[in-house]
């Protein structure tokens, strides 16, 4: 699996001859030949910049650096607002790479904390116009800020959508900082990809060097990075499938630490492994290692990684019923304080998970009755075909008569076929009505 994609010496140079992943290196900017590498430590490859470095003080000289001083302040931020009111008294055009990347990192993990005045607040624009402004520098943003920035946006996309237009600046940045990224760098920008609305040419573009740069450095990949990207691997099947080229490496870092993942990455990693059965079946090697770990974390996973890891095995056809039939219990004990989303997304994608495993659970059947009779006319085309097709084969005895009535009448009402209904086992994903205009795009 190591050799689909050759790897750069530690020296770090850009160029070998006759690589064809980086011919555009002949072209790269002013900013992309001033940047070195050394190893330091741990063996990640550090940027450093060409200004010229302060001179070594006290500790107590270098506690009051306001240009420290203030990066530690972005970076132990509590809220949007506050990274905000950080920034507001500062002179932006005194803003560097550091402070850029503090303050679009906080933002993207205090993104819940969005308010209306933060989406409109003239200090926002500012910030990010800044940014702008340090891209069109000869330096840009180094290796590690331009990870974050980029990370940071496709995490902001539903917050600030008007983010995504730094994208292809971000994405050249990305190209030539790419062989002094370390691991960690180079999974957040593939995770972005997944995340990001990126054109099937921008991926062409982009993917090329991370993916070279993720093989060179995956012993160092972390389990939440190795998740990440076998995730983002699902994500774009289609769009990236370059990205399938890597599984191999992904799947040996995954089994090495397969007992050190937390409950999001073995529902994405068992995720991934079903939506890939097909173009990537060897991730289902990983199966067995990973399942008996889930016992160990349910309390800790989410009702979506819940029923991701269900739907995962489904596609797998990997039966374990312990843990179907606690996700089941789990899920129908949290129907009552699970938001709308939730209820519509969750609930129905384990109901059909058991369906195409042939298992039963009643509560769940009771909860997902229960609770979304009322928001039926909400859910989109798959969920209610995929219920209907589930309660066909999970309720024959119609115990739940009235339910599946509710469920045909909408069927009928939205006018979706027979053979809809019926492919509706696929998933979400696969599912036969996903040109329609009322999809999901989980």
């Amino acid at each position: 699996g190591r050799d689909s994609l050759s790897s750069h010496s530690n020296s770090g140079s850009h160029e070998r001859a006759g690589s064809s992943c980086f011919h555009y290196l002949q072209h790269r900017p002013v900013w992309a030949s001033k940047a070195r590498a050394s190893l330091v430590g741990s063996g990640f490859a550090h940027v450093h910049s060409s200004k010229k470095q302060p001179p070594l003080g006290s500790v107590q000289r270098f506690a009051e650096n306001p240009q420290k001083k203030l990066t530690r302040e972005l970076s132990t931020a509590t809220s949007a607002q506050a990274v905000l009111s950080v920034l507001e008294q500062e002179d932006m055009y005194k803003l560097n790479e550091f402070h850029i990347g503090a303050a679009f990192t906080r933002l993207a993990k205090h993104k819940y904390t969005f308010t209306s005045a933060v989406r409109e607040s003239p200090v926002l624009r500012k910030v990010t116009a800044r940014l702008q402004q340090i891209m069109d520098t000869d330096d840009g943003l180094d290796a590690r800020g331009c990870a974050n920035v980029f990370w940071s946006i496709a995490a902001l996309q539903s917050e600030t959508p008007e983010l995504q237009e730094l994208l292809p600046k971000l994405i050249e940045n990305a190209k030539f900082t790419a062989p002094y990224m370390n691991a960690q760098g180079v999974s957040n920008i593939v995770w972005a990809c997944a995340k990001s609305s990126l054109s099937s040419s921008q991926l062409r573009n982009l993917l090329p060097p991370m993916l070279e740069r993720l093989v060179d450095r995956a012993d160092s990949l972390k389990p939440q990075d190795i998740a990440n990207c076998i995730w983002a691997s699902a994500k774009l099947r289609t769009d990236a499938p370059e990205l399938l080229e890597v599984i191999p490496v992904l799947l040996e870092m995954a089994e090495e630490k397969a007992q050190d993942f937390k409950a999001q990455d073995l529902s994405n990693v068992i995720w991934s492994s079903g939506i890939l059965r097909q173009q990537a079946p060897e991730l289902q090697n990983i199966l067995p290692a990973l399942v008996p770990e889930l016992p160990k974390i349910m309390d800790d996973m989410t009702t979506q990684a819940l029923s991701n890891a269900a739907w995962g095995l489904a596609l797998c056809e990997y039966k374990d019923v312990e843990f179907m039939q606690d996700a089941a219990s789990r899920l129908a004990e949290r129907a009552s304080s699970m938001g709308k989303n939730n209820l519509l997304l969750d609930l129905p994608q384990l109901v059909c998970a058991l369906a195409k495993l042939g298992m039963h659970n009643s509560a769940l059947l009771e909860a997902t009755s229960t609770h979304l009779s009322t928001v039926l006319k909400k859910s989109v085309d798959w969920t209610l075909c995929s219920l209907v097709w589930s309660y066909g084969k999970l309720d024959p005895n119609r115990h739940f008569a009235e339910f599946q009535d509710s469920l045909a009448k909408e069927v009928k009402r939205r006018r979706l076929s027979a053979e809809e209904v019926e492919s509706s086992q696929l998933g979400p994903q696969d599912w036969a009505g996903a040109n329609r205009s009322r999809t999901d795009h989980r």
